[in-house]
């Protein structure tokens, strides 16, 4: 058996434990409501189609900030703890889409 040296400096000091099941499907006609008890991330798979998402009070707490955004496949939406949102596929096809923490890569 051969050894193998990792210097230090190349370890991971945090480790953040991620699901695949955090990949989720919306089915066409249908809807979801999401509300962040922490920072999350809605990110659209990049295999994707598009998806409607309302923001009823915006994702950063203020009114200007509140309205319709559509998130296309590989792109990603910010949302701050205890802000809500409603996403829907576009086109009739189906969204796979990922609503997690930032800091799960």
């Amino acid at each position: 058996m051969t050894a193998i040296y990792v210097p230090k400096s190349q370890q991971s000091t945090k480790a953040v434990q991620c699901s695949f099941f955090e990949m989720n499907t919306l089915r066409a006609s249908n809807a979801v409501s999401l509300r962040a008890h922490r920072p999350m991330q809605l990110r659209i798979l990049a295999d994707s189609g598009e998806a409607w998402v309302t923001l009823p009070d915006g994702p950063y707490g203020t009114l200007e900030d509140s309205g319709d955004v559509l998130l296309a496949a590989g792109q990603i939406l910010d949302v701050l703890p205890g802000k809500h949102v409603v996403m829907e596929p576009v086109t009739g096809l189906a969204v796979r889409y990922q609503w997690k923490s930032p800091d799960c890569r």
